[in-house]
């Protein structure tokens, strides 16, 4: 996945998330349908994984993989009981025939020409006993041998550590085993796989997954937020706010350097020696990851390094400029903040608990500070 796609959608770019939901999601529905069983409840899953991608995606750390962690969120939206049924918006009226359900490649009609028996029997006697694993072998089987994750990326799948991991794929996997030799089914680990594969084979989500069943869930999470009126018009207020000369006095850190754009664009870096909330000293990157024209918003990730750890916290904010009666609203918002694996992650957790009471009034501070660069600069002369 491009990591460019992914910074956006931390930053709350739709664009860039639907982007992300097309590249994984058929391949979640895949794993979800294996999983569960069920193509239809497959679909209301990945619904339901996706919206918790959504909220959650602005604290998922650079340094963590994405996909282990989107297959976390897969296993956390099972339904518990199973059968309870997730509230998901209804899907329009196909205008094509659906195609083809994980157990409906069990027909003879979608078999292999030549070879439709034994693939069929194949199909049916694996099926049957992935249906007599506990749900916990069964994804761990369909991730280790239709998704192809190692014993380091299940656990960080199931949230548990490498030892743990690794006893419960061993687990699954004997038990998988023992029933393949006792239904006489003859197929080893490379066979299974290859049958997993060709029972998810065919299963796609429709075209207006992202609009008409994701959409309307993606809501923005609870964030900290602070406003500030300026009375300057909103092309005008973004305009200016774009402009690289006037970052160093609206931001509140020392040694302040924009580099590689004239304009705060994607791409463009922004160094400095600040202070988290006002209070713990760091040095400071900054990279800016959206400039969205069209609704006024600026989104960007920091990423803010404390002695002696090399590793850094994210912090992802997004700055957007609103109308107003009086001209235009600032909005200044913390979309979430990330912390690294291990333990450099466990010390800067604490250490930003620490000071985090503080960051609404550092907040404050830096809107101020930026409402009054731009109507100072408005008085000036235009840029």
């Amino acid at each position: 996945m491009d990591l460019d796609v992914l910074e956006r959608a931390r930053c709350g770019d739709r664009e860039a998330f639907r982007t992300l939901t097309a590249a994984w999601g058929d391949r979640a529905l895949r794993t979800a349908a294996l999983i569960i069983g069920d193509r239809a409840r497959a679909e209301q899953l990945v619904v339901a994984a996706f919206t918790r991608v959504w909220r959650d995606l602005p604290t998922l750390h650079s340094e963590r993989p994405f996909r282990p962690w989107l297959m976390r969120a897969l296993l956390d939206a099972l339904p518990e009981p199973e059968a309870r049924e997730l509230d998901v918006p209804p899907a329009p009226e196909a205008p094509e025939p659906e195609a083809p359900t994980p157990e409906a490649l069990l027909d003879d009609q979608h078999g292999v020409p030549g070879d439709q028996p034994q693939a069929h029997d194949a199909s049916n006697g694996l099926l049957a006993c992935l249906e007599q694993l506990t749900p916990d072998d069964r994804a761990t089987v369909v991730l280790h041998l239709y998704d192809q994750m190692g014993a380091t990326e299940l656990g960080l799948a199931r949230g548990a550590n490498l030892t743990v991991a690794v006893r419960g794929l061993r687990t699954a996997l004997r038990a998988l085993t023992a029933c393949v030799e006792a239904s006489g089914l003859g197929i080893n680990e490379q066979q299974i796989a290859e049958q997993l594969t060709q029972m998810a084979r065919g299963s796609e989500l429709p075209p207006w997954f992202a609009d008409e069943m994701l959409g309307p869930r993606l809501t923005e999470p609870d964030r900290p937020e602070v406003r500030r009126l300026v009375g300057l018009d909103p092309a005008d207020a973004w305009a200016r706010l774009l402009d690289p000369a006037g970052v160093p006095a609206w931001v509140q850190a020392r040694d302040v350097r924009v580099r590689g754009a004239a304009r705060l664009e994607p791409g463009a870096r922004i160094s400095a020696r600040g202070r988290i909330a006002g209070r713990r000293p760091s040095r400071d990157e900054t990279v800016i990851a959206r400039a969205d024209a069209s609704r006024h918003t600026l989104g960007w990730t920091t990423r803010s390094r404390i002695r002696p750890w090399g590793s850094a916290i994210e912090f992802r904010w997004l700055l957007s400029v609103a109308p107003a009666s009086a001209g235009c609203e600032l909005i200044h918002a913390l979309r979430g903040v990330a912390f690294p694996p291990g333990p450099s992650g466990r010390f800067l957790r604490a250490a930003y608990e620490r000071v985090a009471d503080a960051m609404p009034t550092s907040m404050h501070a830096g809107i101020e500070q930026l409402a009054q660069l731009l109507e100072t600069g408005a008085r000036r002369a235009p840029l």
